[in-house]
């Protein structure tokens, strides 16, 4: 097992010889590579952190995704969530996303479930006692067309807040980068 590590941590550098060597190749024969956004999450919703878009080939239960929703982007920078130095329509938010025909559940005690999967309770006011709009008790179905945001994060302000979301405002199918 030594032998190995010490293998891995000399030899570390080989790792990337195919990440140089591929772009300068490309580049030197005039081929483009796509260029996958990078997004930094700087809300508590999701690890604060950088983000990188993936190819998306349909989506899952669960999965990241960068939405555009200016609605709740002005409502979420009204209230100092959100920078209010950037267009809402340049701010894109991050969730997980519960698809078309995914059972959700808002208990009467502002509990919030997801596929039968107890997310969070849903928030009701703000700190600073400003009332939140919020889904009523009851139990709901994902419909066709539309997603379901949600965050594990109690203070996150997503779909038990805003409700459901057009599929296509999805920009990206986003994996963690760099968070902490």
């Amino acid at each position: 097992m030594p032998q190995m590590k010490r293998f891995i941590f000399k030899n570390w550098f080989l790792a990337l010889i195919p990440l140089v060597l591929i772009p300068l190749y490309a580049n030197l024969f005039g081929i483009k590579l796509p260029q996958l956004p990078v997004y930094f999450n700087i809300t508590t919703s999701l690890p604060i952190g950088f983000y990188t878009a993936i190819p998306s080939f349909g989506y899952r239960n669960g999965d990241i995704v960068a939405y555009h929703e200016p609605e709740n982007i002005i409502f979420g920078q009204e209230h100092n969530w959100l920078p209010n130095t950037i267009a809402p329509d340049d701010i894109v938010l991050l969730k997980h996303i519960a698809l078309p025909g995914t059972p959700f559940f808002i208990g009467e005690d502002g509990s919030f479930c997801v596929d039968g999967q107890y997310i969070g309770q849903v928030i009701m006011t703000t700190k600073d006692g400003t009332v939140l709009p919020h889904l009523p008790p009851g139990p709901y179905v994902v419909p066709e067309g539309k997603f379901l945001p949600y965050s594990r994060d109690a203070l996150s302000y997503d779909g038990r807040n805003t409700g459901l979301v057009d599929m296509d405002r999805i920009v990206h199918r986003v994996v963690p980068l760099f968070t902490r």
